[in-house]
């Protein structure tokens, strides 16, 4: 008898393991990464944001309010990086837009690759690949996991925005070649580019766009509420424009920078949205029965900020655009995926400061780190151990040692560092300094030291690091518009807003990490991780 209950009971138990269904997935990811977008622009700007861009994804999807990197350099590269890898650059290798290889003692750009060839350009703008980066994105582990029968698309205006995203296993990546005016690809992804890329090429939209003056879009009193006035020192004007005022004459601009132009107008990121509406339509992704992926990044915010500045009338107007043309893309997806079966994440890959001498003007300390501190050193320590030319590079705040000319010279390596981190110190700039040692040595887990900790990697970071104040910028090039890179809240803190299939409706003041977004995906597709990741999972906080 009690055996026959049991019977009864196992095939009970087992009908209800075969009645369970596979996990209903997102037909398509759209990933929306907004370059140099703070937190506070979705309120700064609120009242003059339509109903269906941000306010939809505030009002009907989840919003993560206190979003945060936890490393430090805070740029383009590494902050597209973590977003898909779910790591930092200590794991994933991406410490910094640009640094210096030592293997090959020269500059090393995040996605060169010479082993490559360009797709669609024969110049060096095609010469990349995702190979700088040591770790898997949430993009290959679900190419993986789906044995490739999933696509993914990344597409930005800047290569690294479109490469690093759509990792190793990309169908494509996609990026603008300013000199041209066209959109191109490399041999990593393919040997030709589709029909459809060459087809939207021959329209020329980059051109088109920039035959009109940039007007803005609404009147100009409804900026001053949340911006600066249009004329003022603290914007960088075009080439050949006297100020930097609306209207900008954008026609005149075109004869002196070329289709280059279209990355600092609001036309850069039209393009940007209309390349990934192409790529749906002729990839038919997310309509072929499996989740497709499409990484969108948005480079013009980055362009008009370092330009202009974060309480530029043009910064505001940029984002009253974009949030219309975001609204036009979330109403596109509702009609050819359907609304509820996609799944759209927005965030940013850093924010940025003021400008130093608008904050100076309003009696708070500010001010521009010194361009020239490398050269300083460097002649410093040819006066203090006799041998000029100790120091390779000087670049993200960090000193690259001359090994080989250290050498030769019998000289102590340490008490070089050392000599720099107590000059560094002296400067009323830096906030403290340290060498590579220290980091590699020692664990800091919380503070500016964490976050420096987490931002390097030995085979790829200086042998001094050094950190500024939080008063001071490094704008080498320019003392007007603004720039980023540092650890301080005005970089760190980004928006984070999930929307649609399997996100319900919600808000959280906790903070969390950009190294949360990939385990979140993951875990909504069933997957591993990526091979590097160490956030976690938000799908709890969203419960």
């Amino acid at each position: 008898m009690r055996i026959g209950i049991l019977v009864v009971l196992t095939w009970l138990g087992m009908g209800k393991i075969l009645a369970q269904k596979s996990p209903e997935r997102p037909e398509l990811i759209v990933a929306i990464v907004i370059d140099q977008m703070r937190y506070d622009y979705l309120y700064r700007y609120f009242d003059l944001y339509g109903d269906d861009g941000f306010k939809r994804l505030m009002r009907d999807g989840y919003h993560f309010h206190n979003t945060n990197y936890s490393y430090i350099p805070t740029y383009t590269g590494p902050g597209h990086a973590s977003i898909f890898t779910g790591t930092t650059p200590s794991v994933h290798g991406i410490i910094a837009n640009n640094w210096f290889d030592k293997e090959s003692s020269s500059s090393m750009y995040v996605v060169q690759d010479l082993s490559v060839n360009g797709v669609g350009t024969d110049s060096k703008d095609g010469q990349m690949s995702p190979r700088n980066m040591l770790t898997t994105t949430f993009a290959d582990e679900w190419r993986l996991f789906s044995n490739f029968r999933s696509k993914s698309i990344g597409i930005a205006l800047k290569d690294r925005g479109a490469i690093l995203p759509a990792g190793y296993t990309a169908n494509a990546a996609y990026w603008y070649e300013g000199g041209s005016g066209k959109w191109v690809s490399s041999t990593f992804y393919m040997d030709k580019l589709p029909r459809w890329v060459n087809d939207y090429n021959k329209r020329k939209r980059p051109v088109t766009l920039v035959q009109q003056n940039w007007e803005p879009a609404l009147p100009l009193e409804q900026y001053r509420e949340v911006s600066s006035e249009d004329d003022n020192p603290y914007e960088g004007p075009f080439m050949g424009q006297a100020r930097p005022t609306f209207p900008h004459n954008l026609p005149v601009i075109y004869k002196r920078l070329g289709t280059n132009l279209i990355k600092n107008t609001p036309g850069g990121n039209t393009i940007t949205f209309e390349m990934g509406m192409a790529a749906i339509e002729a990839e038919k992704l997310g309509q072929r029965g499996i989740t497709d992926i499409l990484t969108l990044s948005f480079s013009t915010p980055d362009y008009v900020g370092h330009q202009f500045g974060p309480r530029a009338m043009e910064i505001a107007d940029i984002y009253v655009r974009f949030d219309r043309e975001l609204g036009a893309f979330m109403r596109y997806l509702d009609q050819v995926i359907g609304e509820g079966k996609y799944t759209l994440f927005l965030t940013a890959d850093h924010g940025a400061a003021d400008n130093p001498s608008f904050m100076a003007d309003a009696k708070i300390p500010a001010g521009i780190f010194t361009k020239d501190f490398g050269k300083e050193v460097d002649s410093l320590l040819a006066i203090e151990f006799g041998h000029p030319n100790l120091i390779s590079a000087y670049m993200n705040l960090q000193f690259y040692l001359n090994s080989e000319r250290i050498e030769q010279a019998e000289l102590s390596r340490a008490a070089i560092q050392q000599f720099i981190v107590n000059h560094s110190r002296s400067k009323k700039e830096i906030l403290f300094a340290h060498t590579l040692e220290d980091y590699l040595n020692n664990e800091f887990t919380q503070g500016l030291r964490g976050m420096n900790q987490l931002g390097i990697m030995d085979q790829r970071s200086g042998d001094v690091i050094l950190t500024i104040h939080p008063a001071y910028l490094e704008m080498p090039w320019q003392k007007t518009g603004t720039t980023h890179g540092t650890g301080y809240s005005y970089d760190t803190r980004v928006p984070l807003l999930f929307y649609g299939k399997g996100i319900p409706q919600g808000e959280s003041f906790e903070q969390v990490e950009i190294t949360d977004i990939a385990p979140t995906i993951s875990n909504m597709l069933r997957m591993h991780q990526p091979n590097g990741s160490s956030g976690k999972s938000l799908l709890p906080l969203m419960r």
